[in-house]
């Protein structure tokens, strides 16, 4: 559900700082704001001025509306001055684990095609798909690759594709 609140305004500055790599005190001298006051809107306590929200949107290339209300329609983030990529190991796993079901999706396999075509227990493909991929063997993505006729970078890279950060804005 689409929210002004201001902690669903700050959920989503700080996935739109995050994707974009950035660390507070970076944005706070792009927007020349304090630490403790962008802090406050990250943490939901207060809402930027229009004035400071118009500055966020420039920056990272979105709408108002997206921001404050959270309408992805027509929603096209430019970071054009950025490349997105990858912060951390977590957020790798997730774009892991969207990757795989996107790709698998794309093949036009479900869960039990993967799991039987590597003869592994569709609960262990599962939950690498869905929640924990830290076990996750090397030659698995490798000839998953394979499987769904896509190279490895495509799966392996940190390099966010404009669709992926679509789909990371919209959870």
């Amino acid at each position: 559900m689409k929210s002004t609140h201001p902690e669903a305004v700050g959920m989503r500055l700080r996935k739109l700082r995050l994707l974009s790599g950035l660390k507070q005190t970076q944005l706070c001298e792009a927007l020349n704001v304090s630490s403790a006051t962008y802090n406050h809107y990250e943490r939901g306590r207060n809402r930027p001025d229009l004035q400071i929200a118009t500055k966020i949107c420039r920056f990272y290339g979105v709408t108002l509306d997206y921001l404050l209300v959270g309408d992805i329609q027509e929603f096209n983030p430019s970071f054009n001055k950025l490349d997105v990529f990858v912060a951390n190991e977590e957020q790798y796993r997730i774009i892991i684990q969207m990757r795989l079901r996107k790709y698998r999706k794309r093949a036009g396999l479900i869960q039990k095609d993967v799991s039987d075509h590597f003869e592994i227990e569709a609960t262990r493909y599962r939950q690498w798909e869905t929640r924990d991929n830290s076990s996750l063997p090397l030659f698995f993505l490798l000839s998953f690759c394979d499987l769904v006729n896509i190279e490895p970078r495509d799966l392996l890279k940190k390099r966010l594709d404009h669709e992926e950060i679509i789909h990371l804005l919209k959870e």
